[in-house]
């Protein structure tokens, strides 16, 4: 079997850092369980594999080492690059996942990409609290103990350009806020990294006093 296939390093400027990504970008006759064996075999977070291509539209599947994925920002970012670079596809283009269609620019000589995300879509609100506890390995009442929320780090993966880690750390400090009422009210550092562990985009520490 050959199958070409690009590395790519995503959210960095500089080689061999940031998030790796591995690209194959011919559209190849490869079913879901090739495409599977394949990226466990590669073994980074995410491997795409572009199913088609042609004008300002391409379609493909994100596969990690154990499951494929609807949507995921840097292999779109990382496979939107390879595609304009290699003028297989033109920008603006439109990326065709599983997901829905992603709206993605690339500018080559830059060596940047971004894209527009599809609508954020919430599930139904859930009001069982013993049910919430245990799913985060908790009893209803260990959060009772908390007599303050003393600090809180957000970890941003982001590129150095990117300067909005507070509004990102928002979501945290409003959320203990809501929680916690008086009590959450803490200090906070919101921190840009080049990457996190298992490809997170946040990481979020917190100090509380019990």
């Amino acid at each position: 079997m050959d199958v070409p296939f690009r590395l790519v390093d995503v959210f960095t400027p500089a080689p061999l850092s940031g998030n790796q990504l591995c690209v194959v970008p011919d559209p190849v006759d490869l079913d879901a369980a090739t495409m599977q064996a394949l990226a466990a075999e590669i073994g980074f977070s995410e491997t795409t594999f572009v199913t088609g291509a042609g004008g300002d539209r391409y379609s493909m599947r994100i596969f990690t080492p154990g499951a494929e994925l609807p949507f995921a920002g840097h292999p779109t970012l990382g496979t939107a690059f390879v595609m304009v670079s290699e003028d297989r596809v033109t920008s603006p283009a439109t990326q065709v996942i599983p997901a829905g269609e992603i709206p993605v620019e690339v500018d080559v000589a830059s060596n940047t990409a971004w894209m527009t995300q599809l609508p954020v879509a919430f599930g139904k609100d859930v009001d069982d609290r013993e049910l919430v506890a245990r799913a985060i390995g908790l009893e209803v009442g260990d959060l009772d103990q908390v007599k303050r929320v003393v600090k809180v780090v957000c970890f941003v993966s982001s590129d150095p350009g990117f300067t909005g880690q507070p509004q990102v750390a928002n979501g945290a400090s409003d959320l203990l806020g809501k929680a916690f009422g008086d009590v959450g009210v803490h200090a906070r550092s919101a921190v840009g990294v080049p990457v996190l562990p298992l490809d997170a985009p946040v990481e979020v520490e917190i100090i509380v006093e019990v």
